[in-house]
């Protein structure tokens, strides 16, 4: 590593520009990040298994390791290594690469990409993460051209007919397998979190992941012995497309899942989704084939469905429904779990909560919005690359406002499930690479849902005041803490500022007109303290801070952020962007 390290960032005549520093971490550090890595990043996206590949004979896969281990040494002396090395290792991967015949089946080495992959986009600087969007295409050639996504045929026999393997060699063979398994599922997983993360294309579809779901419980046994019992025992997982099919057709899945593959079940729902919008907002997706009308075309494409139209559109809203379906059987499975584990949250509750913000939400137009509103409190010509135009900013807010008004109920079951993400991530935080900016995402939807909610009254309806027993119904709720079914359906269906008051902690109630620069406030802080090991966040910190300060100076002009008096519609009006 120290010999690689020589060539690639010290020497003065190579490609590279040499590094200021000639000092190198002592292999006791390395054992150090190597021991951080397995402590903390390990659990959150299990790929690599020691049996499998030894990192002594592989120093790119020992490098990338320590490269991610090091972002949780918790010490500023030791944080000072993290940028160093994940770009020592992106250019040690850069030349393998390049070097005209890239080892893809080489598991070590993709092992490596993967983890440099995530390092980049999640931890490093804009120019880092240009690079990684760059290399995607080297990871979809790892699953599509090497045979990732193909069945092992050698694997579908039962064990114990392979013939001439002993049993440590049946267990190595098949942990191999899996091994490989898991990290193309890593990379569909990665991909997948990239169009909700930075609004990027999937590079693979649900149709790809023909392979059958990772096993936890045999990837964690420790001996032969102790995985030939489970495996003779074990029912084999389906493949996650075929998961996925079950999941939405019948609304069952299989209850033995390990926590790997219920992320990944669930991102299989995501896939389906996005598949389904991108067909109904095509230009021909509405038109029925039919003889053409000749000398009667004006020239004109047709409209494209877009934005609260397309959400509203009946065959595409039933298939959102249908997802929402998917998410509950999975959140009754997941608080199983947590009901064993006495009322412990495990990092699949995270993804479920915010699951509704990636559902439920126009979380890209909140955020083309609230760039928008920073660009305003900040000084002419900085990030002015990034800014949506006025005309951009305004159709945002049209379609923002229109999902908490026309909307209502299902812009508060996302409002209540940012409170439960909120409340997850306080206490049951695991530092991994995907928290800080899902608390950006949902600080936001929820800031937005604030400023927007409709202010009017509910038309009154006979009995409304009381439920059906008499008793007189909530009149506010913690969005933040654990709720009861009752309450839940309450404040979805009925839950306007002028019905029942909406509180979080550290915030007070989100209706009031403090209500959203106290959201950017409490985001601000979740997000610093999920960021110790994934400290890429000095953007998302601006973007709050920025739309806070705006928060704050429209309040004082006009008694509520862009909020104006409720329109004769029962609505509200919102101040023009321009």
């Amino acid at each position: 590593m120290t010999t690689h390290f020589r060539r690639l960032c010290l020497d003065r005549n190579g490609v590279y520009p040499s590094y200021v520093t000639q000092d190198f971490p002592s292999l006791g550090f390395i054992n150090f990040f190597i021991r951080l890595f397995f402590e903390n990043f390990d659990p959150i996206l299990p790929i690599y298994n020691t049996k499998v590949a030894n990192m002594a004979e592989h120093w790119i896969l020992a490098l990338s390791v320590s490269a991610i281990g090091s972002q949780y040494a918790d010490a500023e002396e030791l944080s000072r290594c993290v940028v160093p090395l994940h770009e020592f290792l992106r250019r040690a991967l850069a030349v393998e690469v390049e070097s005209g015949s890239p080892s893809y089946s080489s598991l070590p080495l993709a092992e490596a990409l993967v983890l440099s992959q995530i390092g980049m986009m999640y931890y490093g600087s804009e120019r880092l993460r240009s690079v990684a969007k760059a290399r995607r295409g080297i990871l979809s050639d790892i699953v599509n051209d090497m045979g990732y996504w193909e069945p092992a045929q050698d694997h579908l026999q039962p064990a114990g007919q392979e013939p001439g393997l002993s049993l440590e060699s049946m267990w190595r063979h098949w942990l191999l397998a899996e091994a490989r398994r898991r990290l193309a599922y890593a990379i569909w997983l990665v991909d997948c979190m990239a169009v909700y993360h930075f609004g990027l294309r999937p590079l693979f579809t649900l149709e790809s992941a023909r392979w059958e779901l990772p096993q936890d419980e045999l990837w964690g046994a420790p001996t032969a012995e102790e995985w030939f019992l489970k495996y003779k025992s074990h029912e084999r997982n389906p493949s996650l497309m075929c998961a996925v099919h079950t999941l939405f057709l019948s609304r069952q899945m299989k209850a033995d899942l390990g926590e790997y593959s219920n992320l990944l079940l669930l991102h299989g729902v995501y896939q389906e989704i996005f598949k389904v919008k991108d067909f109904f907002s095509r230009e021909l997706s509405t038109w029925t084939p039919s003889v053409p009308q000749m000398g009667n075309g004006s020239g004109a494409a047709p409209e494209t469905t877009s934005g609260l139209a397309l959400q509203r559109h009946s065959p595409f809203e039933k298939w959102r429904s249908a997802a929402m379906d998917c998410v509950d059987v999975l959140h009754w499975a997941a608080n199983g779990v947590v009901a064993k584990l006495q009322g412990a949250e495990h990092a699949t509750v995270l993804h479920l909560q915010f699951s509704r913000v990636v559902l439920w939400s126009p979380y890209e137009k909140v955020q083309e919005l609230a760039a928008y509103l920073a660009s305003l409190t900040e000084s002419p010509g900085r990030h002015a690359g990034e800014v949506p135009s006025v005309e951009g900013a305004i159709q945002a807010e049209s379609e923002v406002l229109q999902w908490a008004q026309m909307d209502e109920h299902k812009a508060r079951l996302a409002a209540l499930h940012c409170g439960c993400f909120f409340w997850h991530v306080r206490r049951y935080s695991c530092k991994a690479f995907y928290e800080p900016v899902s608390v950006f995402l949902a600080t936001l939807v929820l800031w937005a849902y604030s400023v927007y909610a409709p202010r009017a009254p509910l038309p009154y309806r006979e009995g409304e005041g009381d439920d059906a027993q008499g008793i007189p119904n909530p009149t506010f709720v913690h969005l933040d803490r654990p709720c009861d079914d009752e309450m839940v359906q309450f404040f979805v269906r009925s839950g306007r500022p002028s019905v029942m008051g909406a509180y979080v902690a550290g915030v007070g109630n989100i209706y009031e007109p403090s209500g959203p620069a106290g959201i950017l406030r409490e985001g601000r802080k979740l997000l610093v303290a999920v960021s110790t090991a994934w400290g890429r966040t000095a953007e998302y910190l601006r973007v709050l801070k920025a739309v806070e300060r705006h928060s704050m100076e429209c309040h004082s002009k006009t008694g509520g952020a862009f909020v104006q008096e409720p329109s004769d519609n029962g609505g509200i009006n919102a101040t023009p962007l321009s």
